[in-house]
Parts: C-alpha cells; sequence; structure tokens
C-alpha cells in the first residue's frame, strides 16, 4: 500500500509542481531516511563521508535545476506527502529484507507488491476518469496498450 501511496502522490506532485522541483526535493529524501533510520537505532553505519556525499547530490541536483524551480503551496504539501511515502516505504523494505526477512523471494515481493498497487491504481484511473483520457493526451491508445489494459 506504500508503493502505491508513493506512485499516486508522485503523480499528484507533477500535476502541481516542475520536474526539476520535485528532482530536488526527492533528493533530499535519503537525508531524511537515514536520520528515521539512527532515531529507531536501525543498525547501519553513518559517517561524515556519506552525509557529505548525500549533501553534494542534492547541491548538483540543485544547480542542474535552479532554473526550472517553482514553488507552490499545493505543490510542496504534495512534494512532501510523497517524500513522507517513499521514506516509509523504503524503511520498510530494508526491514522485510534485511532486518527481518520474511519468507519470501525476492522476486515474489515484486510480484505482490506490483499485483496489489496495480489493482488499487486501476481502481484510481476509473474513479478520477484517466482510464479514459488517454485519447486526449496523443490520440488513440495503441492496441498494445488496449490489451494490457484488459488484463
Amino acid at each position: 500500500l506504500l508503493f502505491n501511496a508513493m506512485l499516486v502522490s508522485s503523480m499528484f506532485a507533477m500535476r502541481h509542481n516542475t520536474l526539476g522541483t520535485i528532482a530536488v526535493f526527492r533528493n533530499i529524501a535519503p537525508l531524511f531516511t537515514l536520520a528515521i533510520e539512527r532515531v529507531f537505532r536501525v543498525p547501519i553505519e553513518v559517517d561524515g563521508p556519506t552525509i557529505a556525499s548525500l549533501l553534494t547530490i542534492v547541491l548538483g541536483v540543485g544547480i542542474y535545476h535552479a532554473a526550472s524551480i517553482q514553488f507552490s503551496r499545493v505543490g510542496l504539501t504534495a512534494i512532501g506527502v510523497n517524500i513522507v511515502f517513499a521514506v516509509l516505504e523504503r524503511i520498510l523494505q530494508r526491514y522485510l529484507l534485511a532486518q527481518e526477512p520474511v519468507d519470501l523471494s525476492k522476486p515474489g515481493m515484486m510480484l505482490l507488491n506490483n499485483a496489489v498497487g496495480i489493482a488499487i491504481n486501476g481502481v484510481l484511473l476509473v474513479a478520477f476518469g484517466e482510464a479514459w483520457s488517454a485519447g486526449a493526451a496523443g490520440g488513440k491508445p495503441p492496441a498494445l496498450g488496449s490489451v494490457l489494459w484488459g488484463l
């Protein structure tokens, strides 16, 4: 469910922000993840060079996208919600894969994660009328897309 929430909030953030704004703020998420893992005493080694490299990435992305960064209240809220879901999802993944491994293979976990996500997203696509807006975005959807949508 967290993965699905991350996808939906990401699409909402894309509607209200420029790509540059999203790229800069999403690159801050690993810093939040490290801080949360430290608070909950997750055994992970973090040193000065690790923090410096993450800050360098944020600075580099910020410089690269400086001309296209635009702020709005709704946009920043959407990015904040997206970052919360992304950080929680990554922490849960790390916990299930490294801390308390579940008795399921990684491909099995991926299949389960995507099967639940596609079912929920399918319902949301229909509920918000996005399923039929593909034609308005660029003509008739391709035949393969129609087949996949039918599945």
